[in-house]
Parts: C-alpha cells; sequence; structure tokens
C-alpha cells in the first residue's frame, strides 16, 4: 500500500472516529420525584436496606442500585425494567431480567436521565475541531501527491 494511500485510510479512520463523537452526548443523572416520571424514562434507582434484602434472591447481596425504564408508576409503586445493576463494588452489570415493582420503603432515590448540555457542546466543539483539523491534513496531504511518473527519487 502506497504511502497516500496509508495516509488516506488513516484519515478515514479519523473521520468516522470524530463523526461518532458528535453523535454521543454527555448524560447526567437528576433527582426526580416517583410520580414526575413517565413511562419509558430512563431512570437510576438508589435501594434502601430493606430494598437490598428484599431483593437478594433475585438480584443478589450486593445489588445497591437499578438503572432502567420506568413501566408504569402505581401508587407509591415504581415498576421498573432494569438493565444495569448497581453494585457495592461499583461495578455496573448488565442484567436482563423481568421487571420488578420498587414500593417507595425500597427505593433510596430516583434520578432521571438528563443531557449535560455543557459537557455535550465541549464534545461537539471537539469533534467539530478534530474535522476540521482532519481535512486541513487531508487538503496538505493531496498537495504534495506527484503527478504522473513522479515518486521516484531526483536525478542528479
Amino acid at each position: 500500500m502506497s504511502g497516500l494511500k496509508a495516509r488516506r485510510r488513516r484519515a478515514a479512520l479519523v473521520g468516522t472516529l470524530a463523526a461518532h463523537t458528535l453523535l454521543v452526548g454527555c448524560y447526567a443523572h437528576v433527582p426526580a420525584a416517583p410520580g414526575s416520571v413517565a413511562p419509558g424514562a430512563r431512570v437510576r434507582v438508589g435501594l434502601t436496606d430493606a430494598g437490598v434484602g428484599a431483593l437478594a434472591s433475585s438480584l443478589g447481596s450486593s445489588v445497591r442500585g437499578l438503572e432502567g425504564q420506568v413501566e408504569r408508576v402505581a401508587g407509591d409503586t415504581l415498576v421498573l425494567r432494569p438493565d444495569r445493576l448497581l453494585t457495592t463494588a461499583d461495578v455496573d452489570v448488565a442484567w436482563s431480567g423481568d421487571a420488578l415493582a420498587l414500593p417507595a420503603a425500597w427505593r433510596q432515590g430516583v434520578e432521571r436521565r438528563q443531557l449535560a448540555k455543557g459537557r455535550t457542546a465541549v464534545l461537539v466543539g471537539g469533534g467539530v475541531a478534530l474535522v476540521v483539523a482532519l481535512v486541513a491534513v487531508l487538503r496538505k496531504a493531496g498537495e504534495g501527491a506527484g503527478g504522473p511518473g513522479g515518486g521516484g527519487p531526483t536525478p542528479f
């Protein structure tokens, strides 16, 4: 593979990575009242000691929180379809079990996922700067390409 092809291939890879950063946002979890989260909302729920004890047989005793989508809110009970278990060892574990009914006595807090506008703006700005730099490098590389028959040593 010629040097120009290798540079173009690397540039395409960098361009793909830069485009990916533009599609990703930064999120934060902010406190939410259980009644204020609508079905389908993505939330993180902390468990009380009573909740840990009640769910230990199905989730394990080291699970201290859950992350997933709200199915419904019925009275003081939040029905959640978790896809991630939050453990005491700060290890998030993927989970694909059934929906869980979480009464208020089992919940330490509910947080909803919200786009962090400032961090996302920095990420997008960095992605745009990377793409602009990439375009400049590609143009520069294109200018340096030799014409027909070029590329050999310079004769003396």
